[in-house]
């Protein structure tokens, strides 16, 4: 029965089933399939899912709940299984339901167990959202309060762009993406009496929210978060330079021992 519950279980086998669901839910976005088609794909989806319910289950009584849980990949597939429990639902509702469609997509997240060095990099994502925070919401704040300016500034000349603080906020985001950003003030000069010293104004404040919010702020979230990302690849030489500093201090403290004994110089102290 143990080793029946560990073929069950085994990366193999889950692994195969997890790409067979995964491919039933994406076809069962195409229109083109029939309501025999459908149907079929919705009991394969069903049985991938009763089969997901059952792993975990082993996995908890073999294991025991604190081993499962103490596991990255078990605790994300635990998740999207209570999530996707409604779905089993559906061929009863008769309701295309969207939250019932939502869980049943949620599903496709398990594919991810499978991509190499998975628990090296959520602990690396994790970090780098630590320390990125702050970065975020200096520069959500930023655009908030330059999404008021151009409120106030262009909310009559443009009011499907900066008709309220929200929209305005929106269309400052976009510009702090960089791609598109021009399109934006010709938009405003466009709707706006001709004035030099207006358009020169216009241009010259999506100028400067572009190099502030675009160019420094994002470039810089960006710059921390791929640190964080990748300062776990600096440990192996982290740990050499600390054996090979362990190393030299041994041999101070040899070398320093040797002169009080009497012993001649070794040729480090000449």
């Amino acid at each position: 029965m143990h080793s029946l519950v560990q073929k069950l279980i085994s990366d193999r086998l889950v692994g195969f089933l997890i790409v067979v669901d995964f491919a039933v839910i994406f076809a069962m976005g195409f229109p083109q399939f029939g309501a025999e088609t459908r149907a079929a794909f919705v009991l394969v989806d069903a049985f991938c899912l009763c089969f997901f319910i059952c792993e975990a289950a082993l996995k908890i009584k073999y294991l025991s709940w604190t081993t499962y849980w103490s596991n990255r990949l078990n605790r994300l597939d635990f998740i999207v299984l209570l999530v996707a429990l409604p779905s089993l639902l559906a061929p009863f509702v008769g309701v295309n339901l969207i939250v019932l469609r939502f869980a049943r997509y949620l599903r496709l997240i398990r594919v991810f167990r499978f991509i190499p060095n998975l628990e090296h990099l959520l602990v690396g994502a994790r970090r780098a959202l630590k320390a990125s925070v702050g970065l975020c919401m200096g520069l959500a704040v930023y655009a908030l309060v330059l999404g008021a300016v151009a409120c106030q500034l262009f909310g009559q000349v443009a009011p499907t762009l900066f008709g309220d603080p929200l929209m305005s906020t929106y269309t400052m985001f976009q510009v702090f993406t960089i791609e598109g950003w021009h399109e934006v003030p010709r938009a405003v000069i466009a709707t706006m009496e001709p004035s030099a010293l207006g358009i020169f104004g216009v241009r010259a404040f999506f100028v400067l929210s572009v190099l502030t919010g675009g160019v420094i702020g994002l470039s810089l979230t960006n710059a921390v978060f791929v640190d964080e990302m990748m300062m776990d690849n600096n440990d192996p030489l982290e740990r050499k330079i600390d054996a090979l500093t362990e190393e030299v201090i041994k041999l101070r403290a040899e070398v320093g021992h040797g002169r009080d004994g009497g012993e001649p110089p070794s040729s480090l102290d000449e």
